[in-house]
């Protein structure tokens, strides 16, 4: 659920961008070269989710209650009578419906913790470093600001296996975009991800040990891979 969510606001921050022919290789270069790159500033940096097994186990026995209530067969109609049978069957569905609703709000799929936060911000910072470091182009090519926009699509602890395993991974997905103003509208020039699970597996207990200081380390390699990712896919 929650990356769904995440995925939905990551696409809602380009939704203003119109998404034009998209540009690779030389064009690509050719782009960023002759223009000045700018990072955006990222204001509400991504804290840190996470999926665990216990929220799982609680979904699974709220999806078996709600089964068991309707199809339980508790439905008091006269021999025969199919109309009564069918309403009373449909009032058990109902219940079993908002008895699901109402329980599975109460159990989500992530939550947000403090510490591992800001690996975007992080990104961006180091981008925004390199491009910052780059050649500017001559003035007689008349720059013009492109912008890029880095976005959190995914940063969770979760489970490896619901059934063999106790330990936990760092899920990420990371994405950035390079965008143009055109007559008024934005374009989206080039969009890359980076995304995987990090090597690192151990109980959640472990991962939240001392501030969470495997998960800042682990966080210090995903940075500086998604970095390398983005400045080798966008230039």
């Amino acid at each position: 659920m929650f990356r769904n969510i995440s995925v939905i606001l990551v696409a809602a921050m380009l939704s203003s961008c119109a998404s034009g022919p998209r540009l690779n290789g030389s064009e690509l270069s050719e782009k960023i070269n002759n223009n000045i790159v700018i990072v955006d500033l990222i204001e509400k940096p991504v804290a840190l989710a996470e999926r665990t097994k216990a929220q799982a186990v609680g979904k699974f026995v709220v999806a078996t209650v709600v089964s068991s209530v309707a199809s339980s067969g508790n439905v008091n109609t006269k021999p025969g009578d199919m109309t009564a049978l069918q309403n009373a069957a449909k009032q058990q569905m109902e219940f079993g419906m908002a008895l699901n609703q109402q329980l599975q709000q109460s159990l989500p799929d992530s939550y947000k913790v403090s510490s591992g936060a800001g690996v975007d911000l992080a990104i961006a910072k180091k981008l925004s470093d390199y491009y910052a470091s780059k050649a500017k182009p001559d003035a007689y090519l008349q720059p013009k600001e492109l912008h890029v926009r880095v976005g959190a699509v995914q940063w969770e602890l979760g489970y490896v296996s619901f059934l063999t395993s106790q330990n936990y991974a760092l899920n990420y997905n990371f994405v950035a975009s390079l965008v143009e103003t055109v007559d008024g509208k934005e374009w989206v020039i080039t969009s890359t991800n980076c995304l995987g699970v990090t090597e690192k597996e151990m109980p959640l207990e472990a991962w939240k040990a001392d501030d969470y200081s495997h998960v800042n380390s682990e966080a210090d390699v995903v940075v500086e891979k998604c970095y390398n990712s983005f400045v080798r896919n966008i230039g």
